[in-house]
Formats: structure tokens, sequence, C-alpha cells
């Protein structure tokens, strides 16, 4: 059902609360975003805005404005693989998974 939900989305939103959990992680709903072709408005998380160009991070208190301003200035890109997401498919985290596992056997 994500792939049909996010095909008719505008703009994927990552709107945590900043805290040192949530400047940990590495959510992975925004590179299902930007695998497909959604700008991403979200507060300010550490690391997230590096992830992308595509990527906002604003403060909390401008969230609401962040996101209005990206729907009127931008459209998704459903053809253009963001090159964040480029080498982030299954094939590859289990061939370099499965390569960790043989170092460590040894």
């Amino acid at each position: 059902e994500v792939p049909g939900l996010l095909q008719r989305a505008s703009i994927g939103l990552v709107p945590h609360f900043v805290t040192s959990f949530t400047a940990s992680m590495n959510p992975m709903k925004v590179l299902e975003y930007l695998a497909a072709g959604l700008p991403v408005v979200s507060t300010d998380v550490p690391g997230l805005a590096d992830i992308s160009p595509r990527v906002i991070a604003v403060p909390r208190t401008k969230f609401v404005e962040a996101v209005i301003a990206t729907l009127a200035s931008t459209q998704p890109d459903r053809g253009a693989l963001d090159p964040a997401v480029r080498h982030r498919d299954w094939d590859d985290v289990a061939t370099t998974l499965l390569n960790e596992y043989r170092k460590g056997a040894r």
C-alpha cells in the first residue's frame, strides 16, 4: 500500500521533536519519500538535510510555513531517482550484510 499512497502524495513530512533520540536516527520514511520523488519537509533534526537537497529542514516553529511554501513551489519528480537512494535497494543491503558477516566469521 505504501508505494500507492506515495504516488498520490505531493510532499513527504517528518515532523519530529528534536531530542537526543531523534538526533540519533535516520528515518526510513525519508528514504521512501525520496525514492518516490517527493520533496521532504522536516523539523531540523540534525543530519536530515544532509541526506539530499530535496530535504528541507526547518525549526519546529517554521514547519507549517515550510510545508505551505514547498507545496506552492515544488512538484514531485516521479521520474528521477534521488542520488541519496540510488544504491539503497535490498540487494545492496543484503550484499553488504553478507560481506560483513563473512568478515566476522574468519
